[in-house]
């Protein structure tokens, strides 16, 4: 059966070559303006690329290109050859028209809009537009330059210029099975059906008339051509078949009763019929159908009733009356009338009847799904079918989607409508529509993928996949918005296993599944997909980043130190290989897998001289990958900030962007609180950019958003949050992650403000985007600029201060954990990537050397692996191992400061020191001891002790780290001193003076903006 399908708009005619068999693998959208939806219903599964010229209407294409799953834009004209052209925009952004050099200013913007106008308005009309030079380009270079795979279907809205746009397309047209032009009933409409005939296409249908409110004529269509020889133009006659013409004979009888019927009852619509309704033999079909689409019940049901009284035997007559009255709220006259058509049936045409009457409510429930979004009705539509059919799949497939458009899914459905107990029967259920099945599995794991039943109806699924590649798509999605947002790695692992069990050599989901199953503390499985990953990577770049997951691993884990060391090495050769090749066509995401490939470093050795160089030059080979596959936006953002730079500065507050995955109950998180607090909003227009934003509840993100003057809650594309930060045309743009993420990074190399500084989370990033680095005169030497990319700015004291930290009630205790009230008590509390091999012999050369000693070790990593780690040390070192004691993490960050109250003497880490927590221990009147070297990570501790005016305890040695660390723990009266200074700090030091620290960095804000202004850094 046939659906019957409304042939006078844009959607109905793509339906109907839908059906046909029309499948354009890249629909073109020439002159978007706010988007076409009709290509988007009818192809949702298609490329699309849309071409607008008014960059007013961007943000609003950008929002839809990031909700449609396979879908870019470009502003610039589509004309005939590439270079510029002349726009001219009406104010209210309702016309636009390239212009025409060889006429007037008002005659380029009468040939579109002089029949829209009343008369004498056209001049003000044109006196009220702007003209701008714009970007053009041809469809032809476009195509080969983005890459957009064939057939394409082609639609161009440009008003007046279509001659320009298809003149330009002339190779992608040999290519092309549909054009769909708008066209004035002038002159252009004849230039453009002449010149599609000269290209071999010809008129198949007219859609969406327009008229003119003047004199009500018609003055603009929509003309859609398919190839003369092309498979939809493949018979000229009426008729095609004898039996064509019999029904022909048969709807011309029934017409003649239905049009006596309405003449003789005068009912209330008598419609002139015209010649051509007289021979076509679905006039009064589409008749009813209007009616139905009109909402006018009565009538439709009116002509099925005569239908069947002429025709008795037509079931599809009951089918259709059925649902009328159905529709019109007579639900027992409906199944009353399907009965009356299936009555004296057999048992197999009654099954053939039966599928005929779902297919006809199948149609409608599609139709008002698709076209008018009616999902209420169209669920409706659906429970009769599963009264029908109790067990059609596929009807509670669709039954589920709906629900959820209505939002009145539960997440129970898949199991209480018996959908995964259907798709778990063995042997396998027949008949299920696999894409239709991704299509709800894929909306189900969108709405939500935490509900138990996702999961489960996830595996029911797998047994029926039909393209592996769509369910992984969809199965790694939903993991890695589990894992990241919601912060539930161990569920992730489940979906992403899924995903590899459809391809277990997947280079994606194996990274994927590695990061999962370490964040989920599952450390040995997690090395194990690294190690496989890289086994399975042929690619320099693809070796280069899963040597740098074996490595997050092991360092995630704690203790394997020996292995690690191995890893570390080969992964220098790795990248020193990678920067040589200077590769600058990488794909996205093999960029941003780059961008954090030399953490570790820093970790491993204290080093910068060497180690700085290589991340410089690794974060420019990634940067200049960035601007080459985003070199649209890059370019667009240089040129508005040389535009804005060129009319001066006003007086105006500086727009200051914050960019960061760490404003939460975060280390950073924690520390840039004064900040945003003591910011002068008189000076300072406040902006936060939250990347991958988390949907769980955290009091201390919505905080920052409480603090700001506009919060953007980001998802994981960079280029998504760099063109808002673009749009919002921030002045200086602070980043807060450096390369602990790379979504912070492929940001930032895209230069979206004109001054961008790095800042708190990390060592610099060396991305040449970056200007400045703040830092302070400690925590950096005096030399460090010469392997420094960024320039770096030193702030008069500190580069980071607080008013405090507030310190909840301690659950730990000494007699608890076994330790006499007299002994010393040394503690060290950072996660398993800072546990250097080096630095824990000394913790265990020190203990050794203090009697009655004991160590308390916490932080994230394996508890198993760091028992051994550090059991193995004690040993070697003498030290019996039941003076360890191994600490589990605490929920609340209150509690774990409290709890460092435990402790006599902090013992840091290197060459990684402590950053929050060095804060935390001073903050609480602890002793401690650290090791200072040369890079940032290894003078953090240092700069902090200097500003809170306590030097006991900062090691420039080993041996000064041992000897302090026994002087501190044998000396009790010094401690006494030291805890005494510190408490006294909290009213004069620098350290915890925010509000101070805070106008510091305004003012170097206002001087980096002052020196951009003239011209330098």
């Amino acid at each position: 059966m046939t659906t019957q399908i409304s042939r006078n708009s844009m959607l109905g005619s793509l339906l109907q070559l839908k059906q046909l068999g029309l499948k354009p693998k890249t629909v073109i959208d020439v002159g978007a303006a706010l988007g076409t939806p009709p290509l988007y219903t009818a192809f949702p599964e298609s490329r699309h690329f849309l071409i607008e010229p008014v960059v007013e209407n961007e943000p609003y294409l950008a929002k839809l290109c990031n909700k449609l799953e396979n879908a870019d834009y470009i502003i610039a004209a589509a004309a005939k050859k590439s270079g510029s052209v002349s726009l001219q925009v009406s104010r209210h952004l309702v016309w636009s028209s390239i212009e025409d050099g060889s006429k007037t200013q008002q005659e380029n913007f009468s040939v579109k809009n002089a029949s829209w106008l009343r008369e004498g308005e056209l001049l003000r009309a044109t006196q009220d537009s702007e003209l701008r030079t714009i970007s053009a380009i041809t469809l032809d270079e476009v195509c080969k330059e983005r890459r957009l795979s064939e057939p394409y279907l082609i639609k161009v809205d440009v008003d007046g210029a279509e001659l320009d746009v298809l003149t330009g397309a002339i190779q992608i047209l040999q290519e092309t099975e549909y054009v769909i032009v708008e066209a004035t009933i002038f002159e252009q409409m004849y230039d453009v059906i002449n010149f599609m005939k000269s290209q071999g296409f010809i008129i198949y249908d007219i859609v969406d008339p327009h008229y003119q409110p003047s004199d009500a004529a018609l003055c603009q269509i929509d003309m859609a051509f398919v190839k003369k020889s092309g498979k939809f133009k493949k018979n000229s006659r009426y008729c095609a078949t004898r039996e064509q013409e019999e029904l022909l004979v048969k709807h011309l009888e029934v017409y003649r009763k239905v049009l006596k019927s309405e003449i003789e009852s005068l009912g209330e619509s008598i419609s002139i019929k015209t010649e051509f309704e007289l021979y076509n033999p679905d006039f009064w079909q589409q008749k009813a159908q209007d009616y139905l689409i009109q909402g006018n019940y009565r009538m439709a049901a009116n002509l099925y009733e005569q239908a069947i009284e002429a025709e008795p035997d037509t079931k599809s007559h009951y089918w259709h009356l059925g649902l009328i009255l159905l529709l019109d709220g007579q639900e027992v006259e409906a199944q009353t009338t399907w009965l009356l058509g299936m009555a004296e049936g057999e048992p197999d045409q009654i099954e053939m009847w039966t599928a005929q009457l779902i297919e006809v409510l199948q149609a409608e429930a599609e139709r008002r799904r698709l076209d008018i979004g009616d999902y209420g009705v169209a669920w409706a539509i659906r429970q009769h079918i599963r009264e029908i059919n109790p067990t059609d799949i596929n009807n509670l497939l669709h039954s589920i989607g709906l629900s959820i458009l209505l939002e009145t899914y539960t997440g129970e459905e898949p199991s209480s409508l018996g959908v995964i107990e259907a798709l778990q029967a063995k042997p396998p259920i027949v008949g299920v529509d696999s894409e239709l099945l991704m299509q709800v599995l894929k909306s189900v794991l969108d709405f939500d993928a935490l509900h138990p039943c996702s999961l489960e109806f996830a595996e029911a699924c797998v047994a029926h996949v039909h393209n592996p590649q769509v369910f992984i798509e969809i199965a790694i999605t939903a993991s890695v918005e589990i894992a990241h947002s919601a912060l539930i790695p161990k569920l992730a692992v489940k979906f992403g296993e899924l995903a590899l069990s459809l391809d277990d050599k997947n280079l994606g989901i194996l990274q994927q599944l590695a990061v999962f199953y370490q964040n989920a503390g599952q450390y040995d499985e997690g090395i194990e997909v690294a190690k496989l990953r890289y086994s399975l990577s042929h690619e320099l770049p693809d070796k280069v980043f899963s040597n740098h997951q074996i490595m997050r691993g092991l360092m995630s884990a704690g203790g394997y130190w020996e292995e690690f060391s191995t890893v570390i090495k080969r992964h220098k050769l790795l990248l020193e290989s990678l920067i040589a090749q200077q590769s600058t066509s990488l794909h996205p995401i093999t960029v941003q897998n780059l961008f954090l490939t030399s953490f570790f470093f820093p970790y491993f050795q204290d080093d910068p001289k060497t180690n700085r160089p290589i991340q410089n030059q690794l974060s420019q080979l990634c940067q200049a990958n960035v601007q080459t596959y985003a070199k649209e936006q890059a370019e667009r953002y240089r040129q508005r900030q040389l535009s804005r730079k060129s009319l001066g500065v006003a007086a105006k507050p500086l727009k200051i962007g914050y960019v960061s995955h760490c404003l939460r109950r975060h280390s950073v998180g924690w520390l840039a609180r004064s900040l945003f607090q003591y910011h002068d909003r008189d000076r300072f227009q406040i902006y936060a950019y939250f990347m991958g934003n988390k949907k769980t509840q955290d009091s201390l993100q919505e905080w920052y958003v409480s603090q700001v003057f506009k919060a953007y809650k980001g998802g994981i594309s960079g280029i998504e949050i760099a063109e808002q930060i673009d749009r919002d045309e921030i002045d200086i743009l602070i980043d807060l992650d450096s390369i602990t993420i790379d979504i912070s990074c492929e940001t930032m190399a895209l230069k979206p403000a004109p001054v961008q500084v790095s800042w708190l989370g990390w060592d610099a990033s060396g991305l040449p985007a970056i200007d400045y680095f703040v830092a302070d005169p400690y925590v950096l030497p005096e030399f460090a600029q010469d392997y420094y990319t960024e320039k770096i700015w030193r702030l008069p004291q500190i580069y980071i201060a607080v008013d405090g930290f507030e310190v909840g009630v301690p659950t730990l205790r000494r007699d608890r954990l076994n330790i006499p009230s007299y002994a010393v008590v040394y503690l060290s509390a950072q996660r398993g990537y800072k546990r250097h091999l080096d630095t824990a012999r000394l913790q265990m050369k020190i203990l050794k050397e203090v009697p009655n000693s004991y160590f308390l070790i916490k932080g994230a990593a394996d508890e198993d692996s760091m028992k051994i780690f550090f059991n193995q040390l004690a040993e070697e070192e003498g030290v019996e191992c039941d003076r360890l004691r191994f600490l589990p993490e605490v929920a609340l960050e209150q509690v774990h400061r409290a709890n460092l109250g435990i402790a006599d003497v902090v013992l840091d880490t290197y060459p990684y020191n402590g950053a929050t927590t060095t804060l935390e221990t001073l903050w609480m009147g602890i002793p401690l001891v650290t090791r200072v070297g040369e890079q940032f990570a290894a003078r953090n501790s240092y700069t902090m002790m200097m500003n809170a005016g306590v030097t006991e305890g900062i090691a420039w040695t080993d041996e000064d780290y041992v000897e302090w660390g026994i002087r501190l723990g044998k000396d009790p009266v010094l401690r006494q001193q030291i805890s005494g200074k510190l408490r006294q700090s909290r009213q004069t030091s620098p350290l915890w003076n925010a509000e101070k620290f805070t106008r510091e960095m305004e003012n170097a804000y206002e001087q980096m903006w002052q020196r951009y202004i003239e011209g330098g850094h």
